[in-house]
């Protein structure tokens, strides 16, 4: 019987290995899976690519790979024997480290789709162990070519990217880019209906800078950059897609070109949390519900039509919250519809309709704390993580940067919650001209104790080059009111410069239809006084007199005029709605 069982278990290993061998002639190797197949695999440790001709994983398989001083995957081979393919419920697994800055967890080199499937699952790490200094990221974001210098990249094609599943990337350079040989404009990266995306980059996300970029309905992504969320040539946010960026920058490029541009389509939803600027240096196309933070919101944007020098309108939809400066986008027209809110602490320069809420301050003035850039990102993954201004350090880097041995710039500190701003608007020495067209917008503003520069309020200064059009109201959030007296100020609009107006000399603030409330602190009321000093229009709010109440002396009590008093019982009896004295009560003068 022993020999028996040792002879049917070599006969059992050698139908095992037999089986083995023709799934290796059949499939390939490690890079050919059929399905429900499951492999590891550890690359060559030599510092050099691993190159296969294809990589396919037929459905629901498995294909782990591993391996430290590697340059990665490369698939090339002939255009038509070259495949990279992730079936339907199969996952490919690749978490390396690189010595070396030209190193792609998974590089494509044909011009040929990458294509996960539905269900499909690609999870990449690739973290570099050494230094990325200015000069390696200035000339990744100068070149003039698409994929000349890039760095450390999680995923790069020589065509396209398409994916219907869950993608997962983290890497020290790009999350996903093109190789040297894509032409400009020919590349794509389309996240499809269905398919869940997080990108986490040291320098950008996505790093499309001369490619296209496509978020369909349904998809839901996430790219994190060190400098940009996504870099693209062209990008389109369809109906139903919801995108989330951050960065230094969100999205855009370095300046504005023709061809250059962000497309929204109604019913689409971005959320940006950035360092710099959400949306930078590029053209806006469409209708998004927009949720944005950073120093500044828009920067540098336009919104011309093709080949005119007339403005389309980008709507900021229901929903939409901006928290951050406009700076430097006169070329551009933006409607904020009803629903909307828009937090500005310093300053607007951009054509604005309001037909929302615009808050003079940061959000967490008026909405408590807020999530920060810095936190948010070195929290979005249990990889080790430091935020600098331009870059993002993970793995050893980080632990590098954290001892000093790295260094980068700090990011910005939030807007403080708890000072008070002015909000100069459009206030420019190009002689660039904005207008304000309110309509039935609010504006808001706070007002109270003094703030530590000893500011008692927020304030708008409309430049000379400001024009003010339709019509609003103001709301007022008042703070702590102890210090505030009979002989307290609130100067809360300024409208610089005698315009034009229709043949008339005069201020635009001054024919504005602007609901401005009485506001009280306490027993003291205050309303509106406008004055015109030294060629400025000035809305202040100045002492009106004490909240009128009923007075009663009731009987058998006796009071005591003080006219020394702040808020005295003689103004209580002069404004009162109506006076009683009772019987054998005692009033003394």
């Amino acid at each position: 019987n022993f020999r028996k069982g040792m002879f049917m278990r070599k006969i059992f290993w050698k139908v095992t290995l037999l089986s083995c061998l023709i799934s290796l002639f059949a499939y390939g190797g490690w890079n050919e899976l059929g399905e429900g197949e499951k492999v590891e695999k550890t690359l060559d440790e030599n510092g050099k690519v691993t190159t296969v001709k294809k990589l396919i994983l037929g459905k629901n398989s498995n294909l782990k790979v591993k391996g430290k001083n590697t340059k990665g995957i490369l698939v090339k081979g002939s255009y038509f024997q070259s495949k990279v393919n992730i079936g339907e419920g199969a996952t490919l697994d690749i978490d390396i480290e690189s010595s070396d800055k030209d190193s792609s967890g998974i590089s494509f080199a044909e011009k040929r789709d990458f294509i996960i499937e539905k269900n499909g699952k690609l999870n990449v790490k690739n973290l570099f162990n050494g230094t990325i200094n200015s000069g390696d990221i200035l000339r990744q974001f100068h070149s003039s070519k698409e994929g000349k210098g890039i760095l450390v990249r999680g995923v790069s094609v020589a065509k396209k990217f398409t994916t219907e599943g869950n993608t997962r990337i983290e890497s020290s350079g790009a999350g996903i880019g093109f190789d040297k040989t894509t032409s400009n404009g020919q590349g794509e990266i389309e996240f499809k209906k269905g398919s869940k995306t997080f990108v986490k980059g040291g320098i950008a996300g996505v790093f499309a800078r001369y490619n296209n970029v496509t978020f369909e309905e349904g998809s839901d992504t996430t790219l994190i950059g060190g400098a940009y969320g996504l870099m693209a040539n062209k990008g389109t946010i369809k109906k139903g897609a919801k995108v989330t960026l951050m960065g230094n920058y969100g999205t855009g490029k370095f300046e504005v070109k023709e061809h250059d541009r962000l497309t929204f389509e109604s019913g689409s939803e971005l959320n940006i949390l950035a360092n710099n600027s959400a949306l930078y240096g590029i053209r806006l196309v469409g209708k998004t519900k927009l949720i944005a933070k950073g120093y500044n919101v828009l920067r540098q944007i336009d919104t011309y039509a093709d080949g005119e020098h007339s403005l389309n309108t980008v709507t900021f939809e229901k929903g939409s919250i901006l928290d951050g400066n406009i700076d430097r986008s006169w070329n551009s027209q933006f409607l904020l519809e009803e629903g909307t809110k828009l937090f500005v602490p310093e300053k607007i320069q951009a054509n604005l309709e309001i037909k929302g809420d615009l808050y003079v301050g940061p959000r967490s003035a008026y909405e408590g704390k807020q999530k920060t850039y810095k936190e948010t990102v070195e929290k979005s993954s249990d990889v080790d993580t430091v935020v600098g201004a331009t870059a993002i350090f993970m793995g050893k880097q980080a632990q590098r940067a954290r001892k000093g041995e790295i260094k980068y710039g700090k990011t910005y500190d939030d807007f403080s919650a708890n000072e008070y701003y002015t909000l100069k608007y459009n206030e420019n020495s190009y002689n660039y001209k904005s207008t304000l067209n309110l309509n039935n917008g609010k504006i808001h503003l706070r007002l109270g104790t003094p703030d530590r520069l000893g500011r008692i309020n927020d304030k708008i200064i409309f430049s000379k080059n400001t024009v003010i059009n339709g019509k609003g109201e103001l709301v007022f959030h008042k703070r702590n009111s102890s210090q505030v007296t009979k002989n307290t100020v609130f100067k809360i609009l300024e409208e610089e410069g005698l315009k034009n107006i229709n043949g008339t000399q005069g201020y635009y603030l001054e024919k504005l239809p602007l609901k401005i409330p009485d506001v009280s602190f306490g027993q003291l009321v205050f309303t509106t006084k406008v004055q015109k000093l030294n060629g400025r229009y000035v809305v202040s709010l100045v002492f009106k007199g004490i909240e009128a109440d009923n007075f009663l002396l009731a009987k058998g009590e006796t009071k005591t005029l003080n006219k020394k008093k702040e808020g005295s019982l003689e103004d209580a009896i002069l404004s009162a709605k109506e006076v009683t004295i009772e019987e054998k009560s005692t009033l003394n003068i």
